[in-house]
């Protein structure tokens, strides 16, 4: 933001990093505003997303501790493993964005959101598709079964994460995420 400062008859232009007072003859410094630990917000913030990935982390242990039990294994195992663990990580991803910002962090917190909550998602699209193929399967012909028995829907997860990959390595050499400053 380039506003003039009048310096009698001389128009000067604030740096990007200033901004003009509401006299318009000073330039004033721009400040960084974030969300701090010490702030009330950022500890509750905090407390929270810690109580979520506890309770997350003893789901998890739950059902990794009753692995071989029929609801667990008829649960799809692996990708309720891959929910959970990719739900903690989406919990702890918060954490990156209370703090003072700077270029590493801003960058870092975008995209590993980005991945992590792709992952989540896309484990809920596998496990909905599955059960939705597995309820239409009714004939050992039709499609819908080799489509499940060939591990189709396995794809999904990775093929979706690739692509979120693909689509912040573009926005990363593009447009990457800066420190803003406000007046």
């Amino acid at each position: 933001m380039t506003t003039c400062i009048f310096h009698q008859i001389l128009c000067v232009t604030c740096p990007d990093y200033q901004y003009t007072n509401t006299q318009k003859n000073h330039s004033i410094q721009k400040s960084v505003t974030s969300l701090n630990y010490e702030d009330p917000l950022g500890n509750v913030l905090a407390g929270t997303v810690l109580s979520f990935t506890v309770l997350t982390g003893v789901v998890l242990g739950d059902f990794v501790k009753n692995r071989d039990t029929p609801i667990v294994e008829a649960d799809n195992q692996a990708f309720s493993y891959i929910l959970l663990t990719s739900l903690i990580f989406c919990f702890l991803c918060f954490l990156l964005f209370i703090g003072h910002p700077n270029t590493a962090t801003c960058i870092f917190r975008q995209t590993t959101f980005g991945v992590v909550f792709t992952v989540a998602v896309s484990t809920v699209l596998t496990k909905t598709i599955t059960v939705v193929l597995a309820f239409k399967v009714t004939t050992p012909e039709r499609k819908m079964r080799q489509l499940l028995v060939s591990g189709a829907p396995n794809s999904i997860i990775p093929l979706l994460s690739l692509i979120q990959l693909t689509l912040c390595g573009i926005w990363m050499r593009t447009n990457p995420p800066f420190v803003d400053t406000e007046p």
